[in-house]
């Protein structure tokens, strides 16, 4: 009897140990914290990549829940840029670089207005007989303002051969050179930052480990928990608020002005030298369309980019009075106005319909302006 229950125990160990290394060696982990990211520590893991062609994990899909009420889904290409395909060869190659706007903050990856410019563009090729291939690859990042947009084409944006670049332009992005900004939100600083946030269990560990992966299955729940509050306790809630802090921050940096001015200069001298076309579109806050906010208050930056575009020769398109034709910020923006409160309450980026409105203004603009070889055979803008 004893020899069996010494066998037994043998053949239980035995057992486990074989279960172990199976887990460590072909179990296959599962981690909500990774698939469900947090964009301010995770999202810059593919700047440091060499060889890419964006600043995000390649062949990444994953659901971003920085804001719990909106989730959406942000999926990349294998060379990192927020594209459903992989760049061709043989295409027309339209590289968008610019912030969350053109980024596409809170939208699916089908509704932001590089995808939606793309679509346009293949429908009237289509209508023409064109068999080329457009395509819009979306380089677009949270944060970035015209330093980060130079710095990505230096780096990564010029050897992918576009034949035309557009520069997205938001109201914040001459706040973005504030000094404090720029420490937390800058291409280098969110590099750094991205490599600090790293654990110090080896990936390969923490993707080999039942064990450590219940753990991170139990601290996802808990920062999902913390980040669960009323919508008007949501620190961009209030869409005034939330735009108004960055002409304070503006103000507080006078130099930031200037430091936009150089870069701008440095980043039209650098597509003069290689001969490559672009331009320049502006995105206008929701305050600025908003009925209780004076429409011109937060015009200057659009103004100082297009003085700067044109001082270039660069073609230059402000969004603000399309926006403004529409007329209904609700059906353009994700944010509603809240009479109980008495404010615009939700987030300052486009909604679906406001990036196809981008995108067609753009489309009309690129046609016009013969700078797509479809425009000769386009009558009219997209309807």
């Amino acid at each position: 009897m004893r020899r069996l229950v010494v066998v037994l125990v043998i053949t239980t160990g035995l057992v486990c140990a074989a279960e172990l290394a199976a887990r460590l060696i072909l179990w296959r982990y599962n981690n909500p914290y990774d698939a469900i990211l947090q964009p301010q520590y995770q999202i810059f893991r593919g700047i440091e990549q060499r060889g890419t062609e964006g600043d995000f994990p390649p062949n990444d899909r994953s659901i971003w829940l920085s804001w719990t009420m909106r989730p959406y889904t942000v999926t990349t290409n294998s060379g990192g840029l927020r594209n459903l395909q992989d760049t061709r060869q043989d295409a027309f190659r339209i590289l968008a670089v610019g912030d969350s706007f053109t980024f596409g903050a809170f939208v699916g990856d089908h509704d932001t207005w590089p995808f939606w410019l793309e679509s346009i563009l293949m429908k009237h090729a289509a209508e023409l007989g064109d068999e080329r291939v457009y395509q819009v690859l979306n380089a677009g990042v949270g944060g970035y303002t015209i330093s980060d947009e130079l710095a990505y084409m230096n780096d990564k944006g010029f050897a992918l051969r576009p034949d035309l670049v557009i520069l997205g332009f938001t109201p914040n992005d001459i706040a973005g050179l504030n000094a404090s900004l720029l420490a937390t939100y800058g291409r280098p600083a969110t590099f750094a930052d991205s490599r600090a946030d790293h654990s110090l269990i080896p990936d390969s560990l923490q993707e080999q480990s039942a064990l450590l992966n219940l753990f991170q299955i139990l601290r996802f729940q808990i920062v999902l928990r913390g980040q669960i509050r009323p919508a008007e306790d949501y620190p961009y809630s209030k869409v005034r608020e939330s735009e108004e802090k960055f002409y304070e921050l503006a103000r507080q940096d006078p130099s930031a002005e200037q430091r936009y001015r150089e870069d701008f200069q440095r980043f039209a001298d650098a597509m003069r030298s290689r001969g490559i076309d672009w331009i320049v579109v502006a995105f206008p806050f929701m305050s600025q369309l908003a009925f209780d906010a004076p429409r011109d208050k937060f015009s200057y930056p659009q103004q100082i980019v297009e003085e700067l575009a044109r001082a270039n020769d660069v073609p230059f398109l402000n969004l603000l009075p399309i926006y403004q034709a529409v007329g209904d910020p609700e059906a353009l923006y994700l944010a509603a106005y809240d009479p109980l409160i008495g404010e615009y309450m939700g987030d300052t980026h486009p909604s679906r319909y406001g990036n196809r409105v981008a995108a067609q203004a753009i489309f009309r603009m690129l046609t016009t302006k013969g700078l797509i070889p479809l425009a000769q055979g386009v009558q009219s803008g997209d309807s």
